[in-house]
């Protein structure tokens, strides 16, 4: 009997990402606002791309957003997410210069590129909550 492979998880304790994943448990989205030019920074990061300034506060971003990008994911990568296949991963733009990552939701049609999606936030076993997406149903589809 194989013994079972555990998911990789994120550190919430990591110093720099730890706001995000505190915010994800509230079922909240933010990401990291340059004080000194005012640029909304993801991925997170110690020093703005655009300015070089270090400060910076937590905002919270919406949770609604539009399909940048998708991949529908046929092999497992890691042993984990064998049994999960297919699954899909989405990178939603959610503000301007914010394009967030999370799995797509099965729905009832593939997803398509500018699709509107929303956050669902996905409780884990071990503790982290994980950021989804799910499509809205178009008005056609209602």
């Amino acid at each position: 009997m194989t013994a079972a492979v555990s998911k990789p998880m994120p550190d919430v304790d990591d110093p720099l990402s730890g706001p995000f994943w505190a915010a994800l448990d509230r079922h909240e989205i933010v990401a990291q606002r340059c004080r000194d030019c005012g640029m909304v920074r993801w991925p997170i990061a110690e020093t703005c791309p655009r300015c070089l300034g270090s400060p910076a506060v937590w905002e919270r971003l919406p949770s609604e957003g539009r399909v940048w990008s998708h991949v529908e994911y046929v092999r497992a990568f890691h042993p984990a997410f064998a049994a999960e296949t297919p699954y899909v991963i989405a990178l939603v733009d959610v503000v301007e210069g914010v394009r967030l990552p999370g799995r797509l939701l099965p729905g009832a049609r593939p997803v398509s590129i500018g699709a509107v999606v929303v956050a669902r936030f996905v409780p884990t076993q071990s503790g982290p909550t994980l950021l989804a997406w799910e499509e809205v149903p178009r008005k056609e589809d209602r």
